[in-house]
This record gives structure tokens, C-alpha cells and sequence, in this order.
């Protein structure tokens, strides 16, 4: 018997339907795909921009994240503005997932979620990390009030490397020794740290999990649990509070299920405009080969002393 939350998220799926086939017909599969993400299942999916934003807006469940994430001991978090100022006009915009900074200011925190891989993405983090820097100086300030910045990214997606591990951290080192950039006013910190956290790495049982890879654990599969896992402690309660459908107001229903179907969107009409092009290219090389073919043949006819416009009538090709 469905509830009236299930008959709202079936009223949502009807509506994103319809607004889908705007742009393409929905095979059945594809509807009855959208169908099980609207009906089934306690929990978000937490790879979900919307649905990772929303749980990380409660900030003791993003201090325990950082706590679990890095190698810093955070006391409290301070959300921050997560579209950074550019420094000149023409300067790329840069809007993070989430960004926040500890209480006393000395550390700053870029946190991401991403679901599919693109192009120049290690760039758009290097990026996203730097640019803190130039939004922590104003005119008149010294360069001492710089603090590290931290950006840790879930990725549902792997890179190439030369191990198989499913976190990998990158920092500011000397290449011999491994000694860290020297920030005389932050002796104790990499003055940036990229943490790419790879989701389809992790492969451990729940029960050997330690409490970063729980979380690499919980991000993974929360969509596709029925209860808390018995091995994942009574610290993520929060988080599995905060995930469930049925917690939501119909609202925000509707915002987690329309980023979902934007996300599914992307990547089939993404597959889609892939698809067609390489028939179209197919089709185009085909009918090239069929050309130069057809000049072959009349050039060899004309060799053997063919009348030209016998030539055209066969081959089509006019040699006049």
C-alpha cells in the first residue's frame, strides 16, 4: 500500500516525464528506470548534488566528515558563501558544493560531489583550491593571514593511478624529502590538499571499514540500503536521519528528484548526441568511400579508353 509521500514522488515522476519527452521520447526501460528512482527505496541518493548538499548543511555532520576526511582535528565549522568572488572581471566564476572554514579561521574546507567524469575535472579542483587564496588577502593585508585550504572531492568515477587505493591525497612537498611547502605561519598544515576520494574503489566488507572509507561506504550505497547497516555506527545516525525520503517536505522532494532527473538527463542525452554523431560520421564515411570508389572505377575506364559520358551514365562521375 503506498503512502501519500509515495503518491507525491509518483506525481513528481509523472511531471518529469513529461517534462523529459519535451526533449526526447522516453523508452520503457528509461521510464520504468525513473519510476523505481521516484517509488522505491527509504533513502536518497546521496551522489546527488541536491541530496549531498542537503545532509552538509547540518554542520556537525560536515565536522564529522572533515574530522574523518583529514589529518586536522576540527572543533566547529563555519559555512561560508560557496560562490567565490572573482578577482578581476573577466575571471571564471567558481560555485562549490560546499565551502565552509573552521571556527577560528585558520583552515578553509572545499567539499564536492561528483557524479560523472569530465573533461579537465583535476584542473576545476586545482582551481577551485587556489582560488581561496586570492579571497583570503584584501588590499592592506599581509601575506601571514594565509590559511590552508582543504578540498576533499567524492568521486563517483575513478582516474588512473599507479595502486589501487580509494583515497589519494595530493599536496604541496619537496620532491626529495616529502617536507611541506615552509608557510612560516602554519607550520603544522599542507597549505593545500586535494583529497580525491574514489567511490567505485572501495571494495572492502562493511565490517573492515575504518571511518573514511565508511563514508566513501555510506555515499556509495545509501540509495540502495533498506536500514542502517549493522557494521556502519551509531555516529552516521544523523546521517541516515537526514537522508531519508520520508523526512522531506514535498518541496524539497521535488528539488532532490528534479536534480536526479537533471543528472539522468545529461547523461542520455549526453549518450544520445554521442550516439547520433558517430552515426552521422559512419554514414558520412561510408558515402565518401562510395564516392572515391566511383572515381576509381572512372578513372580506370577512361584508362582503357571509355567514352566519358558512357563514364557518367555508370559511375556517375563526370570526367568531361
Amino acid at each position: 500500500m503506498k503512502t501519500t509521500s509515495d503518491k507525491n514522488l509518483s506525481s513528481y515522476y509523472e511531471r518529469f516525464i513529461e517534462e523529459f519527452e519535451k526533449i526526447r521520447p522516453l523508452s520503457p526501460q528509461e521510464k520504468a528506470r525513473l519510476k523505481h528512482l521516484a517509488e522505491e527505496g527509504p533513502f536518497m541518493d546521496l551522489r546527488s548534488d541536491w541530496a549531498f548538499k542537503h545532509i552538509m548543511a547540518d554542520t556537525d555532520i560536515l565536522k564529522k566528515l572533515l574530522n574523518d576526511i583529514l589529518p586536522v582535528s576540527i572543533d566547529e565549522v563555519t559555512p561560508l558563501p560557496n560562490e567565490v568572488d572573482r578577482f578581476f572581471a573577466g575571471d571564471k566564476d567558481v560555485t562549490m558544493d560546499v565551502l565552509c572554514k573552521s571556527a577560528d579561521e585558520s583552515r578553509q574546507f572545499i567539499v564536492e560531489i561528483q557524479r560523472s567524469k569530465e573533461a579537465w575535472f583535476t584542473e576545476r579542483m586545482l582551481y577551485y583550491g587556489a582560488s581561496m587564496f586570492h579571497s583570503q588577502i584584501k588590499a592592506g593585508d599581509n601575506y601571514d593571514i594565509l590559511c590552508p585550504v582543504f578540498v576533499i572531492c567524492f568521486m563517483d568515477f575513478e582516474l588512473p593511478h599507479g595502486d589501487d587505493r580509494a583515497i589519494y591525497r595530493y599536496a604541496l612537498r619537496e620532491t626529495s624529502t616529502g617536507e611541506r611547502y615552509p608557510v612560516l605561519s602554519r607550520p603544522e598544515d599542507d597549505i593545500l590538499m586535494i583529497n580525491l576520494c574514489e567511490l567505485p574503489r572501495l571494495q572492502k566488507r562493511p565490517e573492515s571499514l575504518n571511518p573514511e572509507e565508511k563514508w566513501l561506504y555510506i555515499l556509495k550505497n545509501m540509495h540502495n540500503f533498506a536500514e542502517k547497516p549493522q557494521d556502519i555506527d551509531e555516529t552516521f545516525d544523523r546521517v541516515f536521519e537526514l537522508s531519508r525520503l520520508s523526512g522531506l517536505q514535498d518541496k524539497e522532494k521535488f528539488q532532490y528528484f528534479r536534480d536526479m532527473l537533471s543528472d539522468f538527463q545529461k547523461k542520455n542525452i549526453g549518450t544520445a548526441y554521442y550516439n547520433d554523431g558517430l552515426k552521422a560520421g559512419m554514414e558520412r564515411g561510408r558515402a565518401e568511400g562510395r564516392a572515391e570508389n566511383a572515381h576509381d572505377i572512372a578513372r580506370k575506364m577512361l584508362s582503357a579508353g571509355s567514352d566519358p559520358a558512357f563514364i557518367k551514365e555508370m559511375t556517375g562521375v563526370d570526367l568531361s
